[in-house]
Formats: C-alpha cells, sequence, structure tokens
C-alpha cells in the first residue's frame, strides 16, 4: 500500500499539532481522530494522521479496534527520538446509521492507559437527502476513467439544495493517489463538479480512499452544529490486468 500523502489545511494542522503536544512531551498525535461528515453507506473511508516521537525513542504497542467494520495500518512500531509513523485507519461504513462513532485505542511503551483515536461519521442511507448539499453519485469508481483514453477525470455533482450559497474546502485526501479540483463556491440552487484524477505516475495497484471537504457560508459562518458540514466521498479504483505472459 503506498504511504498516504495528505493534504491538510495549515491552520487545521496546526492546532491538531498543538492540541496534540498538550497531552504529551513524549509523544504527539498529529490529530486526536477525525471526523468524516456525511458519508453513504456500503463505503470504506479512509484517513491518516501521523505519531510524533519526543526527544527520547518509542515502541508503540498493540492498537485495539471497535469492530470489524474499523481498520488500520501502521507504518512502524519504534521510532527514534524526532522520528515520526504514519497510522492509517479505515472505515466500512456497511452497518453504520446516522451519527456513528468508533474508535482506535493506541498503547504507547511508558504511558499508563491507550491513547483514543476518534473515528466519526454522519451515515446516510439516502445521500440525496442530505442538506444543505447533496453529491451525486455518492461515490466514484475511476475504472471506466482509466481504461478509456479520452476521459481525463471522473467526476460528480454537488448540488446545493439550500437557499443561501455556499462556500467548499478542502479537508483530506490522499495526494499521492488522487488530485482533486473541488468549486470554490455554489450559488442558491445551482450545482457544480467535483473532479477526480488518478495521480498514473505514482498509482502501481488499487485502491481504495475517500476524499473529505466541508460547506459553509460565504461568510465563513457554520450551516448547522456549530461548526461547517462535511461530506467524505469513496473513491475506489482497481487496476487493470496485463496481457503479460499471454
Amino acid at each position: 500500500m503506498n504511504k498516504p500523502s495528505l493534504y491538510i489545511p495549515r491552520v487545521a494542522l496546526f492546532v491538531a499539532l498543538t492540541l496534540g503536544k498538550l497531552c504529551s512531551a513524549q509523544v504527539t498525535l498529529s490529530a486526536p481522530g477525525f471526523d468524516f461528515g456525511y458519508a453513504p453507506q456500503h463505503a470504506l473511508l479512509s484517513h491518516a494522521i501521523w505519531i510524533h516521537a519526543g526527544k527520547d525513542s518509542v515502541r508503540l504497542g498493540r492498537i485495539e479496534v471497535a469492530c470489524s467494520c474499523t481498520k488500520f495500518t501502521l507504518e512502524k512500531s519504534d521510532l527514534a527520538p524526532g522520528d515520526s509513523a504514519c497510522l492509517e485507519f479505515s472505515y466500512d461504513t456497511r452497518q453504520g446509521v446516522d451519527v456513528t462513532v468508533k474508535s482506535l485505542r493506541l498503547h504507547i511503551e511508558g504511558e499508563s492507559a491507550p491513547r483514543a483515536v476518534k473515528i466519526v461519521a454522519n451515515v446516510a442511507a439516502n445521500p440525496a437527502a442530505c442538506r444543505p448539499i447533496t453529491v451525486s453519485p455518492a461515490g466514484i469508481d475511476l475504472d471506466a476513467m482509466a481504461q478509456n483514453s479520452k476521459n481525463s477525470h471522473a467526476s460528480c455533482v454537488l448540488a446545493n439544495k439550500s437557499e443561501q450559497s455556499v462556500t467548499l474546502e478542502l479537508v483530506a485526501y490522499d495526494s499521492s493517489l488522487i488530485s482533486v479540483q473541488l468549486p470554490d463556491s455554489i450559488p442558491a440552487g445551482d450545482n457544480r463538479p467535483l473532479l477526480i484524477n488518478i495521480q498514473k505516475s505514482k498509482v502501481s495497484e488499487s485502491f481504495a480512499t475517500s476524499l473529505t471537504f466541508s460547506v459553509s457560508s460565504p461568510a465563513g459562518l457554520p450551516i448547522r452544529d456549530g461548526r461547517p458540514t462535511r461530506y467524505s466521498v469513496p473513491i475506489v479504483y482497481n487496476m487493470p490486468a496485463t496481457n503479460e505472459g499471454k
């Protein structure tokens, strides 16, 4: 699996790192978890955070998962002073309904209690009912795009169902696998495309990933629940079989 190269806005990353440093001088997490926001059922969502060692070496212990719907990949367990390791986790929304909270419990040698990494998603059985915008289709299959040389990208339609213009911002995606073109804003009652391209020069195997973006008002004021509304779009790609050896 390719080690994820995530796009995360600078301000969000700075805040996450600062909060992590307050937790422990020895080991810090780049974020306490991740909120995927609205996501369709029967989808695989993924994200990654970084575990940073302080001035001493660190050994990462076992990781406990909430259920079989949550999986993880830890880059390495032994960290030298100042070293970092990538913790990638995924959540299968197959059994999820509405707001779902899962967690990973990370054991670190020398710490009395495990660190909790919280995973949140608002699983929508009917994505067309989500507001303020809808995403159609709710997920993207890159296979057809890759096999058709005339298609330079895959896309889905973002439709603004509210009575006010909204602004959009990318939250996170794996830039080692895909590139993303997200519209800056969508007028009330209008729609805009979300474009996805495979990073063909970097991709050497099939993958399942996701991208997350937020939706807020032009003035930056939250639409609902005290913060911008998030949406996650699952993305799958199956590497075409080669004819070698035939």
